[in-house]
């Protein structure tokens, strides 16, 4: 009897040490499992620099200010992600926008930014819907970047042409005697991934801004307007429209690209009625030395 106690005594210790080693060995898995429970990725701050000025006022007098921007995180070839890596809204911050997005440390990403102060819905910035006239917009890419625990930031550019018209002469546009401005070959849509306007969006018939509540005194800006355009010289329409009947007039060879300030200055008040010059004049990312055309 007491060797079979023993026995059985023993059989429930060894049994009591299987179990015991069974359950450690699920713990662990459980803490593997909790451990990896995000999928190995790790959170990283996004911030989208813009002039500090954008965000408030004016870099070119009278510029619209930034109201809105977006990421989108893209595979480093461009292709997309199949983890819910979504186009995403940013948080305005001091000098630009801030998001956290999560990546993978061991991959490597392309980010896509967009921001603009338009209202359209922005669901991909391969395709970003674009209104010509009051709308301004900014853009920037970064191919191939990887997880940094100091954030990653991009400097956006312009994604549009300004084009401002300076007047020599004191004018009043109205309703009666409006201005118009057309360019020809604009755009509806912008690509940021390939970082110029979508080929198929062309706007039929281009571009013609058009003015009826503006004055300017002698040698001042008349207006300005923004257009989303592919980097060619253009041939521009400008007519006043004043009591003289002024007829259109053409202006040829007008630089126009992405990310540069083109000025008109002329005679408006007489434009079209007696000989005269339109200077074109380009401004490098709005802020640098002019070419004159």
């Amino acid at each position: 009897m007491i060797k079979r106690a023993k026995m059985i005594r023993s059989y429930f210790l060894a049994l009591s040490t299987v179990v015991l080693i069974t359950s450690c060995s699920h713990d662990n898995e459980m803490l593997q499992v909790t451990k990896n429970d995000n999928g190995g990725v790790k959170a990283v701050s996004i911030t989208a620099v813009l002039p500090e000025n954008m965000m408030t006022r004016a870099v070119a007098a009278d510029d619209a200010a930034v109201s809105r921007c977006y990421v989108q995180v893209l595979a480093a070839d461009g292709s997309e992600l199949g983890d819910g890596h979504s186009v995403k809204s940013m948080t305005a911050a001091e000098n630009g926008y801030t998001a956290t997005v999560y990546l993978k440390e061991d991959e490597s990403y392309t980010f896509l930014f967009w921001a603009d102060n338009a209202t359209s819905n922005v669901t991909d910035l391969k395709n970003v819907p674009y209104t010509n006239g009051t709308t301004i917009a900014w853009a920037g890419k970064m191919a191939d970047q990887s997880w940094s625990e100091s954030g990653i930031t991009c400097n956006l550019e312009h994604a549009v042409a300004r084009i401002t018209v300076h007047t020599t002469t004191a004018v009043t546009l109205t309703d009666a005697n409006s201005f118009t401005v057309n360019v020809p070959t604009v755009y509806s849509a912008y690509n940021v991934y390939e970082e110029k306007p979508v080929s198929s969006a062309t706007v039929e018939n281009g571009y013609t801004y058009t003015d009826t509540n503006s004055a300017a005194t002698d040698d001042a800006d008349l207006c300005h307007f923004y257009v989303l355009v592919d980097g060619y010289n253009q041939i521009l329409t400008m007519q006043y429209n004043g009591v003289l009947g002024n007829p259109a007039v053409q202006v040829t060879e007008v630089p126009l690209k992405a990310n540069c300030h083109t000025t008109l200055s002329g005679d408006v008040c007489h434009l079209g009625l007696v000989n005269g010059t339109i200077t074109a004049t380009m401004q490098n990312d709005w802020d640098n030395d002019s070419k004159d055309f």
